[in-house]
């Protein structure tokens, strides 16, 4: 299935079917993640599979959910990672790798995010490495869709419209909108991947196109002393990359340096998480 498909096919399952996945499967979904390839590859992060996911979500009750609710499913993935500069990108830019293997395989999944008291979820699920965080996890299954479910994902998918494309654009500068036209290269990559999930379809980036290098950034806003914006933007900078390598191009994303903020004029309320700047032209 080629990438826009996915983007277009794909969303997040809240209901689940109570059949058991196939170990062999499950092994195949984990060996995706643990193998998929890091934005940053100094930055441990594993996956883990936790077998009986109604055990898991009753117990991260409290502590973790999609819009504060724990979600039943068969089973569990978690994923923990070492705090590192970069590793909240590096996490959703990697977890999406494996939802995204879950949804070829005809299995749901759904982000959920740690949050609070990080520390005493990961004891409850029996996780002992002091230096890795439990920040997402994600139920995984077969999907069970009814009247019901599909009325609900209706009204949540209403609710969490995405917005137009021109609306996260700039040009040169923030707010910038010089040079707008639909044949800018970067723009049909954009309008595909601005279907990337995040977290209820808030979108929380925003683009600078400078020449062939494009600028991300994403909305602060601190949880438990984390921008978790950065997960979202961590997830459509493997979308990006990806589509530009389906287009038959190459580059590559890189960490911000100091004073490209000032440069590009960000807002005090957005940073700059990474660029992505192309080793040969769109043609």
């Amino acid at each position: 299935m080629e990438l826009d498909q996915i983007l277009r096919s794909r969303s997040s399952v809240r209901n689940y079917d109570k059949k058991k996945v196939d170990p062999s499967l499950l092994k195949k979904i984990i060996a995706a993640g643990e193998n998929s390839k890091a934005l940053y590859e100094d930055i441990t992060l594993h996956f883990l599979l936790l077998e009986d996911g109604q055990e898991a979500a009753r117990k991260m009750s409290g502590y973790a959910g999609y819009f504060g609710k724990t979600i039943e499913g068969p089973h569990y993935v978690a994923a923990v990672t070492a705090s590192k500069k970069g590793y909240l990108e590096n996490l959703g830019y990697r977890m999406e790798q494996l939802m995204v293997t879950a949804f070829q395989e005809g299995l749901g999944t759904c982000w959920i995010e740690v949050l609070h008291h990080e520390s005493k979820a990961k004891a409850l699920l029996h996780i002992d490495d002091p230096d890795l965080l439990l920040l997402a996890l994600t139920p995984i299954g077969y999907p069970k869709v009814g009247i019901g479910e599909k009325l609900v994902k209706s009204i949540i998918d209403e609710k969490s419209a995405r917005e137009n494309l021109y609306e996260m654009l700039h040009w040169g500068t923030w707010n910038s909108k010089k040079g707008e036209s639909d044949q800018e290269p970067w723009v049909s990559v954009l309008e595909k991947v601005r279907f990337a999930p995040s977290w209820a379809n808030q979108q929380p980036w925003q683009f600078i196109i400078d020449g062939d290098t494009l600028i991300l950034a994403v909305m602060r806003e601190k949880k438990d002393g984390l921008n978790r914006n950065r997960i979202d933007g961590g997830i459509i900078m493997f979308y990006i990359e990806a589509m530009v390598r389906q287009k038959g191009m190459n580059g590559k994303w890189v960490g911000p340096k100091e004073g490209v903020e000032k440069k590009y004029k960000i807002p005090e309320n957005y940073e700059i998480i990474g660029s992505f700047s192309l080793n040969n032209a769109f043609e």
